[in-house]
């Protein structure tokens, strides 16, 4: 992990998520993003400056396993899915695979996930954070170890959903 780590922020009300993700990960995320936003109505003016920077946090609430990403023509929205690490599912891969464990859990209690709504604003200002943090990515971590990358301001018309 390390260098390669980037953090993801989505805020509804009070309720603020931070996100961990891998550099492959948001690197094939601003890609896919550039994509689609080339498809669509150009955007207005992007967030920038402070309502990018990171708000104070503890620890991320959760490791993204995988990203999924579509459009909404009805709310013209972009929206992103992230999904969690089932932590029980890699530790039962794990304990399968050096024959610790006698019996498999089948049923392990799904991950969390997190559903935003993206303007087409917020999706470019991330597709171009997401790029320049990932090829500023290098060999070095700066200091804690960390990138920063937030999806997008706290701007008005965002939405991020938590379900367990």
């Amino acid at each position: 992990m390390g260098e390669r780590v980037f953090l993801l922020q989505v805020r509804e009300g009070p309720l603020l998520k931070t996100l961990k993700l891998e550099k492959a990960q948001v690197s094939a995320l601003a890609r896919f993003l550039g994509r689609m936003l080339g498809e669509l109505e150009h955007p207005g003016e992007l967030p920038s400056g402070d309502e990018l920077a990171l708000e104070p946090f503890g620890e991320p609430d959760f490791v993204v396993r995988s990203l999924g990403v579509s459009y909404d023509d009805d709310l013209d929205r972009i929206i992103l899915v992230a999904d969690e690490i089932d932590r029980s599912e890699v530790e039962t891969a794990v304990e399968a695979l050096f024959g610790l464990a006698d019996d498999l859990e089948t049923g392990a209690e799904a991950g969390e996930s997190v559903r935003l709504s993206m303007t087409r604003e917020q999706a470019a200002a991330l597709a171009i954070r997401g790029r320049s943090s990932s090829r500023r990515a290098g060999p070095r971590a700066r200091s804690a170890g960390t990138r920063s990358m937030r999806e997008a301001t706290c701007a008005r018309g965002r939405t991020a959903t938590a379900r367990h």
